[in-house]
């Protein structure tokens, strides 16, 4: 297992952490078998039971997802308290993540009562080193961060699209083209250009057939 304990400060400028993040990701895309990062981010989002969604969450979550990485924060008990004049300011900002193929192996991960003398909570959780005959599959995401929107208006446009083809969500219409451009054909229902072309074949095979009866009988 490779494990990465990060920081990251909240006084630091968001482009910066823009930064930070494609580092990280360097450096996890390199690694094999099971990975967990764990930290203090710094970064909100519901994803890992926050009660908001920040920019640095956003990224966070989608650079994590298109990794295939999951979080393990579980529950709705903020991992980070702070009293100041107006009352009490609660968050999630102390993050787990796990590969997804590994995610069975991180067990009963919970936010811990004890007192720690900081305003962050004591994280405790297990980790079964048990393998599984059946890892859980990684459902292939894109990274929208890195969207670029001329080539995606680019390829709209040079796309042929036949009257009848059904109707594709964009993130399947972007596996497709992924597909094609690797050589591999797509899976689906058939355009109505296809359908057409198969009814003219039975046609023409039935009305051989039929005279070849004719002929038999005649």
């Amino acid at each position: 297992m490779t494990i990465y304990v990060c920081y990251w400060s909240p006084n630091m400028e968001y482009t910066v952490f823009v930064n930070f993040l494609d580092r990280l990701e360097g450096c996890l895309r390199t690694k094999k078998g099971m990975v967990l990062v764990a930290g203090d981010f710094n970064a909100k989002s519901p994803a890992w039971g926050d009660h908001k969604e920040d920019p640095k969450g956003r990224m966070l979550m989608d650079m994590m997802a298109s990794l295939g990485m999951v979080v393990c924060n579980s529950g709705d008990r903020p991992t980070f308290s702070r009293v100041y004049g107006g009352g009490i300011s609660r968050s999630q900002i102390d993050i787990t993540f796990i590969s997804g193929t590994a995610s069975h192996a991180v067990r009963d991960w919970k936010v811990a009562d004890e007192y720690t003398g900081s305003l962050h909570s004591y994280i405790f959780f297990k980790i079964s080193w048990a393998l599984r005959s059946e890892s859980i599959p990684v459902e292939e995401r894109w990274a929208w961060r890195k969207l670029d929107m001329t080539k995606l208006s680019n390829f709209i446009k040079q796309t042929r699209f036949e009257p009848g083809t059904e109707a594709l969500s964009s993130t399947d219409a972007l596996n497709r083209k992924t597909r094609i451009q690797e050589g591999t054909p797509p899976t689906g229902r058939r355009t109505g250009t296809e359908e057409a072309r198969l009814q003219e074949g039975k046609e023409g095979a039935e009305v051989g057939y039929q005279e070849k009866q004719e002929s038999q009988l005649g």
